[in-house]
């Protein structure tokens, strides 16, 4: 999460837009794993996929 932060940090500021932002986030989460079978997500307004390991199909969508 801190990682996450650092980026939201420097949107909040100013300094980066929200798509470079979301961009960013996708990048930090796309490949990261914890254990051997589990993954990471992350959705945007509690909605749309902003990144779902092994799965880039579904970026930028609602789930079903």
């Amino acid at each position: 999460m801190s990682m996450l932060g650092a980026i939201n940090a420097k949107r909040q500021r100013g300094e980066m837009t929200m798509e470079k932002a979301q961009t960013a986030w996708r990048d930090l989460l796309r490949h990261l794993q914890y254990g051997t079978e589990g993954y990471f997500l992350g959705r945007y307004n509690g909605s749309v996929n902003l990144v779902l390991y092994g799965r880039k199909d579904v970026e930028g969508k609602k789930p079903d």
